[in-house]
């Protein structure tokens, strides 16, 4: 007498095989999934870096423009060097009408830098 296999180990087999082969192509899909996710993170950084250097970019050339610009350069050195043109002269205004209302605006001031932090920050957000 031979001995026949049980019918159910075959299907057994068939089964633990397929489960396996889909445990394998789930772990691949998944792990390109991922893959694929990293590189469009990485994607959108790099778009966001590239439109701050390119505004960046923008605003240099616009500084490189007025800087080409003698008015421009003129005026920076006048504003922040003090320079003059030959025969100008420098002129400063003493006392006048201004002088009264500075003086008001410092007694202000000093009034309000006795005042406590919560009274100014409650005076400053409700204008009281």
């Amino acid at each position: 007498m031979s001995r026949r296999p049980a019918k159910g180990i075959g299907k057994k087999i068939m089964v633990l095989a397929f489960l396996a082969v889909a445990g394998v192509m789930a772990y691949k899909v998944g792990r390109v999934s991922y893959e694929k996710y990293q590189i469009t993170k990485q994607i959108s950084t790099i778009d966001g870096e590239l439109k701050a250097l390119s505004a960046k970019s923008g605003d240099l050339n616009a500084l490189i423009k007025n800087l080409n610009n003698d008015a421009y350069v003129e005026k920076e050195a006048r504003k922040k060097l003090n320079l003059q043109k030959e025969g100008e002269k420098a002129v400063i205004i003493v006392g006048g009408p201004d002088t009264t209302k500075k003086k008001k605006e410092s007694v202000q001031s000093a009034a309000e830098g006795k005042e406590s932090n919560p009274r100014k920050w409650f005076r400053t957000l409700f204008g009281k």
